[in-house]
């Protein structure tokens, strides 16, 4: 099993680490890590994507079921792709 490639700040644990995703950003001619963690809050499965080892460098989507809907059910790693290409407004290819 891969390991995230930043420090779980949020406390999730390693048992919540789905994987980390790897985008191109064209704007810096880098790749950029995010990981992604799926936990439960109140009986509901949510996400988490870290892309910091900073307390305040992540997103928190929401509901697993909401934002996997919101993809057209692409696969998950599309879905968390789509959801960071969206939030963080920049412009990326995948790998």
């Amino acid at each position: 099993m891969t390991k995230p490639k930043f420090k779980d700040c949020c406390d999730h644990g390693i048992e919540c680490f789905a994987g980390t995703i790897q985008r191109f950003e064209k704007s810096r001619n880098r790749m950029k890590n995010f990981d992604v963690y799926v936990f439960c809050e109140n009986d509901e499965s949510r996400v988490c994507i870290r892309y910091g080892s900073s307390h305040s460098e992540y997103i928190s989507p929401g509901k697993l079921i909401d934002f996997a809907l919101t993809a057209n059910k692409y696969k998950f790693d599309q879905v968390v792709m789509a959801q960071i290409d969206k939030i963080f407004k920049i412009n990326v290819i995948r790998k």
